[in-house]
């Protein structure tokens, strides 16, 4: 290690370590000199005129530049080495970790997968050069053109052919179904695919519905029906049936909404087999039906109910009705036909049939009200006005009649060729006439047993005429409870009992109609004779929230003091009406 003459400063040889502590010696003992020489300078320039200034400051100049000549550190150089810190040449570069890593040797990286595309400036312009292409995903974006991939979109020659369920050439953007891929599983319960996209197109959705009602095979159960052409078809059960103005002949007809019900009467007796063994039952709702009903060929045990507006036969009309060829119990029950240009009710070749509380107020003198061949039943309750013939009965027919009015008549009951017609209460304005072909009227008798007068019959009428409802309690049986009788011959009537009592033996018509209103869906008239059931008079299921009424008719065969009760059941409690021309009974005696 060698020094300098002036200062002694240390001056490492070639084969010498380099200490950085030598080199901060060197540099204090030269920044004291300086400092020293530069003072002495200071306190000369204090006291030198410009002149003296020029010349000092070439000869420092002179001096600074023989000191660099000579080797000697300039202030400037020494200003640098003052801001090296101690043991500089120890410094270690630290190791980094994260989105970024470095080590010792300066090396600087960025983390795999640590870069987002948000990391990436928008005015980056990476080159198509930089991104791989080897990635499967990646490998046909060469063939697309920078349009293609700033709009989101690929032009259709630039798509490519698709196979398998779904199929489509190269460059088109047509695709369609494979045949036979669509399966159950792959239409969704919401999708209402209309009926005519099925099949053919030859099915409407109303016909495709049929199908709900299906329970196995169809061919099979076609199949297992006896042909129509030489076995007759029967009912199975009772049925109800209904029509309403707002129905649809495509109904089922089994329930009373617009979706269920019928909307012509006479759909409701095309359903109705030829032999019916069971109660049938049609409903018609309120309304105006431009029909002319016809009831024809039906035979059986059972009985068929074709019904209106019991509380008001207004309120449900038809053109006309014709019965026709019928040997069963067949009722008709509160119709208005009001046609002008033929007869209202026309009865042909039935027995057992019952018109009730029906009417025909529509004029025309050549026609009738109701007119009979070859019939026998009951006509009771109704209205028959400003007709040729309010009642018109003809060719053997035996008809009794009771409870019926009509004005306006030019006859009021006409009975030929053979009739017999027994009546009652009969207020049919207009001629009485029994042709000379054989027709006979008699008064209240079915059989002459010696006296046609009116004024000796056994007749009584109870009616219900207090200021309040008779209350019924459900699920039992109740006495219907009459508070007035406005007819009552012989004491057929015993007012403070509610019942009719027989004067004599003989043979009786009984009529009864009540009115009910609550919350019953099942209700009965029940006949009593001699406080035992008799009779089912009538019944019905449906609702009686808005009021109904049931009505029915027996021939009873009774000894002198038998009594005759009527009793109602309804499942709910309910109500019967006050008023005298919805609850009502009669009895006569017919022979």
């Amino acid at each position: 290690m060698q020094t300098t003459g002036n200062l002694g400063l240390k001056k490492p040889d070639g084969t010498d370590i380099v200490d950085i502590a030598d080199l901060n010696g060197n540099m204090d003992i030269l920044d004291a000199a300086v400092q020293n020489v530069r003072d002495h300078a200071a306190d000369a320039v204090k006291h030198v005129t410009a002149a003296e200034r020029t010349a000092w400051n070439a000869k420092a100049s002179t001096a600074a530049a023989t000191a660099s000549a000579a080797g000697l550190m300039a202030a400037a150089d020494k200003a640098k080495l003052d801001g090296v810190a101690a043991g500089a040449n120890k410094y270690v570069h630290p190791n980094h970790t994260g989105d970024v890593t470095s080590t010792g040797d300066g090396v600087t990286a960025i983390a795999p997968g640590v870069i987002v595309d948000a990391d990436v400036n928008s005015a980056a312009a990476i080159g198509w050069s930089k991104i791989s292409k080897t990635g499967s995903s990646l490998a046909d974006l060469a063939t697309r053109s920078a349009a293609d991939l700033s709009s989101g979109t690929l032009a259709a020659a630039r798509l490519p052919a698709a196979t398998g369920d779904v199929t489509s050439p190269a460059g088109s953007n047509v695709f369609t179904f494979a045949p036979g891929v669509i399966v159950d599983a792959d239409v969704s319960t919401s999708a209402q695919i209309n009926a005519a996209k099925i099949g053919t197109a030859g099915i409407t959705n109303t016909e495709f519905g049929y199908l709900d009602g299906a329970t196995s095979n169809i061919q099979s159960q076609l199949n297992s029906k006896a042909p129509l052409t030489t076995t007759p078809q029967q009912t199975t059960t009772d049925i109800s049936y209904y029509v309403r103005t707002d129905g649809n002949d495509g109904n089922t007809g089994l329930a009373n909404t617009a979706g269920g019900a019928f909307k012509t009467i006479n759909k409701a007796i095309s359903m109705i087999p030829q032999v019916v063994n069971h109660i049938i039952t049609i409903y018609i709702g309120n309304g105006s039906y431009s029909e002319s009903i016809l009831v024809g060929g039906f035979s059986g045990s059972g009985s068929i109910t074709i019904t209106g507006n019991q509380s008001d036969a207004s309120l449900t009309s038809v053109t006309s009705v014709t019965l026709l060829k019928n040997f069963l119990t067949l009722v008709v029950d509160s119709l208005t036909a009001n046609t002008s240009t033929s007869d209202g009710f026309t009865i042909n070749r039935c027995v057992g049939f019952r018109l009730n509380s029906c009417r025909v107020i529509s004029s025309s003198s050549t026609f009738s009200g109701v007119i009979t061949y070859f019939s026998s039943g009951a006509i009771s309750w109704g209205t028959y006005s400003n007709r040729g013939n309010g009642i018109s009965v003809n060719t053997v027919s035996q008809i009794v009649i009771a409870g019926v009015s009509g004005t306006g008549n030019v006859i009021g009951l006409g009975v030929t060729d053979g009739s017999l017609v027994t009546r009652n209460e009969l207020a049919l304005t207009g001629t009485q006439k029994e042709s000379n072909s054989g027709g006979s009227i008699t008064g209240g008798i079915l059989n002459p047993w010696g006296d046609n007068t009116d004024t000796t019959r056994s007749v009584g009428d109870l009616t219900r005429q207090s200021s309040g409802g008779q209350s019924i309690a459900a699920s039992a049986l109740s006495k219907i409870i009459f508070t007035s009788a406005p007819n009552n011959q012989k004491n057929t009537c015993d007012i403070p009992n509610s019942r009719f009592v027989a004067p004599e033996t003989g043979y009786y018509l009984v009529n009864c109609r009540v009115g009910i209103t609550g919350a019953s869906t099942y209700n009965q008239l029940l006949l009593f004779v001699n406080s035992a059931v008799n009779a089912v008079l009538g019944e019905t299921w449906e609702n009686a929230t808005s009021g109904l009424s049931i009505s029915g008719s027996s021939i009873l065969r009774l000894t002198a003091g038998s009594t005759v009760d009527f009793f109602v059941f309804v499942n709910a409690a309910a109500i019967l009406s006050y008023k005298d021309e919805s609850t009502h009974a009669s009895i006569i005696r017919i022979a």
